[in-house]
């Protein structure tokens, strides 16, 4: 159920690619790829401090691994999710300072026509794999993904995870990394294209490529009605409407820090709150951190996905070219033996009952 959580975020993620940042990309061959990826999957670890406490859990011998005895208490829950209370107040200076920031965000996004990039995404779940480093005490990725985004407006985008690695062991001597074991096999690749009109999206585990319609209301410029509009083309008026939005203090002179919590019942069951790291360079998104619905540090649930964005190229005229021809179009059915092509309802039809990242 717990993936199931992930398909539902996955489904409105991807089918509507909202988002359009980059992130670096892994420098790998065939001799340093399991090395390059424990690098990284140790590097963006997190650390759970502060108002919820140091969290530590055990040596690496014995509470690498945790069981998952709590998911059915946390699909219940989320199942039977509360409507949204509001989580915090703002004094009139934070609600200043939150519009102004919003004002300039939007004014940026705007801007943007066409955006390239490659990403990370580090996926916790502290039910898998629960190794904190004891230096910093961050907690360990349980997959680290590599891939590609794309985003032409209004409403056409590309998603495409090509290369995945899974936590294998923690590290065996003191300053090491924890090793990563990248994943062989087409069964874990990601893709999404959409064309305004369609999402196409690749199930490579059982070879079936989808076709779904996205409603006529939900074309165009209306992509920011999908769960995630902050993250891109959002209006400020329309993102407070659906989320509480607060600035969170950072020490980095270069980043500026936003937390959002939905007001929706339905984008609750999805995730529980969003932290967005916007660049001052462009004021763009170069991160944002989803929390699943059962992330609760005071019971150990540290469920997560943290997307890393950079080298982000807006407006390329490469790229539109490279768009124009090739990415944003209905791609064919895979020449290879066992694919087949299905259709399905239309996003708004069966958007309560698909969890993201399932295949239907």
């Amino acid at each position: 159920m717990r993936n199931c959580q992930l398909q539902i975020f996955n489904q409105y993620f991807i089918a509507t690619l909202v988002f359009c940042w980059s992130g670096t990309v892994f420098q790998l061959n065939a001799q340093t790829g399991s090395q390059t990826g424990s690098q990284t999957g140790s590097q963006q670890g997190y650390s759970q401090q502060g108002a919820e406490g140091n969290q530590n859990w055990g040596s690496a011998q014995d509470n690498i691994y945790r069981s998952s005895a709590n998911a059915s208490q946390d699909v219940g829950e989320i199942q039977s999710l509360p409507v949204p209370q509001k989580p915090f107040e703002l004094s009139p200076e934070e609600a200043d300072y939150l519009d102004q920031m919003l004002d300039h965000w939007q004014a940026s996004s705007e801007r943007v026509k066409q955006y390239v990039c490659q990403f990370q995404r580090y996926q916790y779940d502290s039910d898998s794999v629960n190794y904190r480093d004891p230096q910093d005490n961050r907690l360990a990725a349980a997959t680290v993904a590599v891939g590609e985004l794309r985003f032409a407006a209004p409403d056409r985008g590309f998603y495409e995870v090509k290369r995945v690695w899974t936590f294998a062991a923690p590290p065996q001597q003191p300053g090491e990394n924890a090793r990563y074991d990248e994943v062989k096999g087409d069964e874990v690749l990601e893709k999404w294209i959409c064309d305004g009109r369609y999402v196409y999206e690749f199930n490579f585990a059982n070879k079936i490529l989808y076709e779904e319609e996205i409603p006529a209301s939900m074309r165009g410029g209306r992509i920011i009605d999908s769960p995630l509009p902050f993250v891109f083309g959002a209006k400020k008026d329309e993102l407070l409407a659906k989320y509480w939005v607060r600035p969170i203090p950072q020490s980095n002179p270069d980043e500026y820090h936003l937390e959002a919590y939905p007001k929706r019942v339905e984008d609750a069951r999805a995730y529980k709150k969003v932290e967005v790291v916007l660049a001052r360079e462009d004021f763009l998104p170069k991160a944002i951190h989803v929390y699943q619905p059962q992330y609760d540090p005071q019971r150990g649930n540290f469920e997560s996905r943290y997307f890393l964005f950079e080298n982000r190229e807006v407006n390329s005229q490469v790229a539109r070219f490279q768009d124009f021809l090739k990415i944003f179009v209905r791609p064919q059915t895979p020449p290879f033996a066992g694919w087949e092509r299905k259709k399905r309802s239309p996003l708004h039809e069966e958007r309560q009952a698909v969890v993201p990242g399932q295949s239907r």
